[in-house]
C-alpha cells in the first residue's frame, strides 16, 4: 500500500502492510516499464480530453488550461486490502488532491459521500474523474 503523507497525523491514522520483496527478472522489469509507460501516455491523453471538455463547457479556449498547468503527470498506484483491525483504524483526514483533476481507476471498491461509505457499485472498466474543490 502506498501512503502519500499529507500531514504527520496520516502516519497515525493509517496502516501499512508489511513490505514484501518481489523478485522480478530483467524481462519482467522491462515489461513492467513498457506497460506503465503505455498506461501513463494514455492517461495523459485522457486528462487532456477531459480538460478540453471542461474548458469548452466553461467557455475559455483549451489553451487556457494548457498554459496554466504543468506538463508533468503524477501517478500513484494504491492497493487497499482489508484492514486486519478496522476498529483500530481511523482512516485518512479530509484532504484535497493537489491537482486540477484526478483520474481514478476504481476497481471493485465503492466510494465515499459526505465522508461516509455508500453502497454504489463501481462501473466495470470505468474511470472516476475528481476535480479540485473549485476551478478559478
Amino acid at each position: 500500500m502506498v501512503v502519500r503523507v499529507i500531514q504527520t497525523e496520516i502516519q497515525i491514522l493509517s496502516w501499512k502492510m508489511p513490505k514484501v520483496d518481489v523478485d522480478i527478472d530483467e524481462d519482467g522489469r522491462m515489461l513492467l516499464a513498457e506497460v506503465v509507460g503505455a498506461y501513463s501516455t494514455e492517461a495523459k491523453k485522457l486528462g487532456s480530453i477531459i480538460l478540453k471538455l471542461i474548458a469548452d463547457g466553461l467557455g475559455p479556449e483549451f489553451g487556457y488550461f494548457k498554459n496554466q498547468l504543468g506538463e508533468r503527470l503524477l501517478s500513484s498506484i494504491n492497493h487497499y486490502p482489508p484492514c486486519p483491525g478496522p476498529s483500530l483504524t481511523l482512516g485518512l483526514p479530509k484532504h484535497c488532491d493537489p491537482n486540477l483533476i484526478t483520474i481514478h481507476f476504481q476497481g471493485d471498491v465503492s466510494g465515499l459521500q459526505d465522508g461516509e461509505r455508500i453502497g454504489v457499485d463501481p462501473l466495470p472498466n470505468a474511470f472516476v474523474i475528481n476535480n479540485r474543490l473549485c476551478i478559478a
